[in-house]
């Protein structure tokens, strides 16, 4: 005699929660990161290395990173301006190789407009950083992964932008501009605005501002929901522990 059930219904809830995860690709996938700049040597660096100039610098494919020096002038370690070359193009040449790995799941480093090679400076949400290409390779990239099962996850840095984006540029420069509130300034921080980490090159969002949430992530037309209509399945989310809920 089967013994009594002192929940029912249970033991069928829980098996229709363990089909739904096995259903969801967030659950159990192989999850393979690239960093852009690094991962495969681009196919077309003659046509763009006008990228490159200096403060950033254009290395050997086969040179080793080194580390490099503080320069007060750009508020950035010259490591974090030199780059090798690699591009969204030359990830989708890589798709097969790709596919013979058995990932099922591709996380790129942040990928939007930046100075340094890691990306986690943002200058513009809404647009690819021009030395890894155009938003229609960006397209072309979303086609292919789609065409091969891949899913696609993006790094989502909302926490922070760069000292030199435009948006505090502007703010910095003009308190009676619209994104002064944008980020926090104060005789209480040593360089004048508040900074993540105390990182000269990284001023952080003032995410208690409705404003800068609606453009991120929770406007009909915002920055997370943009991509998601382009065909990104998701997202990681880069500091997320200080986003708040």
């Amino acid at each position: 005699m089967e013994p009594i059930n002192p929940y029912p219904g249970q033991r069928q809830d829980r098996r229709e929660v363990f089909l739904r995860r096995e259903k969801d690709w967030r659950i159990g996938g192989i999850v393979y990161q690239i960093f852009v700049d690094r991962f495969a040597p681009s196919l077309s660096l003659e046509t763009k290395k006008n990228f490159y100039q200096a403060p950033r610098t254009l290395q050997a494919w086969n040179a080793l990173p080194k580390r490099g020096v503080k320069d007060p002038q750009t508020s950035y370690w010259s490591h974090e301006l030199a780059f090798w070359g690699g591009d969204l193009m030359s990830v989708v040449s890589k798709i097969n190789y790709l596919k013979q790995l058995g990932v099922d799941i591709i996380y790129l480093n942040p990928i939007f407009e930046a100075m340094s090679n890691h990306k986690y400076d943002t200058y513009d949400y809404e647009r690819i950083s021009s030395e890894y290409g155009s938003m229609e390779d960006f397209k072309q990239l979303i086609k292919v992964f789609k065409e091969n099962s891949l899913k696609l996850i993006l790094d989502g840095v909302f926490n922070h932008m760069a000292i030199g984006s435009p948006k505090f540029k502007e703010a910095n420069q003009n308190p009676s501009s619209e994104y002064r509130s944008w980020f926090v300034f104060g005789n209480q921080f040593p360089t004048g605005e508040r900074l993540w980490h105390n990182a000269p090159s990284l001023p952080e969002l003032n995410l208690k501002n409705n404003k800068v949430r609606d453009y991120l992530f929770n406007g009909s037309d915002s920055i997370v929901k943009r991509y998601l209509a382009l065909g990104v399945d998701g997202w990681r989310l880069d500091t997320a522990i200080e986003l708040g809920f």
